[in-house]
Parts: structure tokens; C-alpha cells; sequence
């Protein structure tokens, strides 16, 4: 009988060897493989399925067949749609406002509880309360507030300011991104905050030694090192600006005369009032190609700005 000699322990199994050879990165790639698989199968089918349902007219029917329409769908809405192009308007105007004001209100507040002082984390704490809330209780909150015999004028007509359609044509817009904004603020401000506790103090302490003033420092050191931060809050809240809902459903619900209809509530009213439900799809698709160029133009104004 043959006796195992010390190079048969030595050698390797293949199986191991073969492991041995894959690198970090395909390792990484192997455990989140399954993740991927996940994502792939819960975005991506949906998407394609929404792209496919809109090359075809469809009323939600399978007692009546769908019609071949190809891109004329995306043309109606481009160049026909009236409605389209209006909802559209809104949405870019509610979203630029929306946007800029949560930034630089966010901004100001993280400034102000990056300092030290007694109640810092109560004053958080209830800053914290419009995210934390369910959109529709809030919504619904601001709805009474906002109404013509609400909490809003009421204070108005104690002041001797008289009353105002709040949820009227002209002020609609207004008030609806000023529920946006106290909503959505307190997030902007929670990101710039954890981006101004994670700065270097050696920059700050050579400009301390040079005479520095508080702006000066402010302009030149925590602006320029802030911008990361600021740019990840701005692109959250573009995305989400884009698809407000909620919000617009439970206060206005569109009106009055489609004065508040945003893209998102546009596609609600037409696939469930009228069911073209591949005319809808085409209106989602391009509401994602709006989303798409959007965040990709800020992220690349945030790389210019670097």
C-alpha cells in the first residue's frame, strides 16, 4: 500500500484554487448578485412593460385587443396635448422653486444648529416632525389650513388683512410649494447638517490664525466644502420635487381648472378617468426621461463646480 507522501497535503483542491482566483471585485459582484437579480426584476420588467404598453392603445380591456400605434402616442402628447404641455409648465416652475428654496432654507438652518446651544436637539427633534409625518395626514392638516374658512385666514382677517382664496387659481401654485418647502426643508437641512459635523477643523484654525472673519471662513472654506452635500440634497429633492403627488391630490386635487395639475397628477386623471392606459404610458415615459435629464444635469453641475 502506498503511503501519502507530504505533497499530496500540500496540494490544493481545484475548487479552491478556482476560488482563489476571483478578485475582490468579482467576489463583491457574486453577493450582490442576488440583489441585482431583485432590482432587475422589480424595476426593470415594469419599465419595459410601460415602454411596450405604450406603443399600443389599450383601455385597461381584454375584451378589446390592443391597436399597434407605435410612437404616435408620444406624438399626440408632444405636439397635441394642450393638457401635456401645461402640466408640464407647472411642474418645472413648482420644481425650480421648490428645489431652490428647501436648499437654501436647509442651508440656513443646518448653519444655525451646527452651533452648540441649550435645546439644540429638541429644536431637531421637532424640526424632524413634516418628514416623519404621513404625507396624507399632513397633506390633510394643510388642506383645513389653506381653506377659505381655515386657520390661515382667519389669523389674516385678525390682522385686518382680509380674507384670500388660498386654493384659488393664482395662489394655488404659491401655497402648494410652500407645503413643499416646510415639509421638505428639515430632510435638506439633516444633510448639510451631517456634512458640516464631518468637515476638517485644520482649515478652519489656519484661517483663525490669519484674522479670518466668520463670513470670510463661511465663503471660502464651508461653502466649497459643502457643495457634495449640497448637491446630493439638491438632486434628492429635484427627483422627488418632479414627482409630487400627495400632496396636490389631497390639498387641490388639480384644480381649480387644472391650475395645479402637475405631470404626475395629469397621468392619474387620464388613466383612471378616461382608462388610455397606453396613452398614459407614453406621458410616464417621458415623465421619467424629464426625471433622467434632470438629475443628470445637476450632477453634472455638481462635478463642473468641484
Amino acid at each position: 500500500m502506498l503511503r501519502p507522501t507530504s505533497k499530496t497535503y500540500e496540494r490544493t483542491p481545484p475548487i479552491i484554487q478556482r476560488r482563489r482566483r476571483l478578485t475582490v471585485g468579482q467576489q463583491a459582484f457574486l453577493f450582490t448578485l442576488p440583489a441585482i437579480i431583485a432590482t432587475v426584476f422589480l424595476i426593470g420588467f415594469p419599465l419595459l412593460y410601460t415602454v411596450w404598453l405604450s406603443l399600443h392603445r389599450w383601455y385597461g380591456s381584454h375584451e378589446v385587443p390592443m391597436d399597434w400605434m407605435g410612437l404616435r402616442n408620444y406624438a399626440d402628447v408632444l405636439l397635441r396635448d394642450e393638457y401635456f404641455q401645461r402640466s408640464f409648465l407647472i411642474t418645472a416652475v413648482f420644481t425650480v422653486f421648490t428645489v431652490t428654496a428647501a436648499v437654501v432654507f436647509g442651508l440656513g438652518l443646518a448653519l444655525l444648529l451646527n452651533r452648540k446651544f441649550r435645546g439644540n436637539t429638541l429644536v431637531l427633534s421637532l424640526l424632524m416632525i413634516p418628514v416623519v409625518s404621513t404625507p396624507v395626514s399632513l397633506s390633510m392638516t394643510w388642506r383645513y389650513i389653506l381653506h377659505y374658512e381655515g386657520a390661515l385666514n382667519w389669523i389674516s382677517r385678525s390682522l385686518g388683512l382680509g380674507t384670500h382664496a388660498w386654493l384659488g387659481t393664482q395662489l394655488v401654485i404659491p401655497s402648494l410649494i410652500v407645503v413643499d418647502v416646510t415639509r421638505w426643508t428639515p430632510l435638506v437641512m439633516l444633510i448639510i447638517l451631517a456634512g458640516l459635523s464631518s468637515l476638517p477643523s485644520e482649515p478652519y484654525e489656519a484661517a483663525m490664525i490669519d484674522g479670518a472673519s466668520s463670513v470670510q471662513m463661511l465663503r471660502y472654506i464651508t461653502l466649497p466644502l459643502l457643495r457634495p452635500f449640497i448637491g446630493v440634497a439638491a438632486l434628492i429633492r429635484l427627483i422627488d420635487a418632479i414627482k409630487t403627488f400627495d400632496e396636490v391630490l389631497v390639498i387641490s386635487g388639480g384644480g381649480p381648472a387644472g391650475a395645479s395639475e402637475t405631470l404626475y397628477m395629469y397621468a392619474y386623471k387620464v388613466a383612471f378617468s378616461f382608462l388610455t392606459f397606453g396613452y398614459v404610458s407614453a406621458v410616464l415615459i417621458l415623465l421619467f426621461l424629464f426625471i433622467l435629464v434632470a438629475s443628470l444635469a445637476v450632477v453634472r453641475l455638481r462635478r463642473a463646480s468641484w
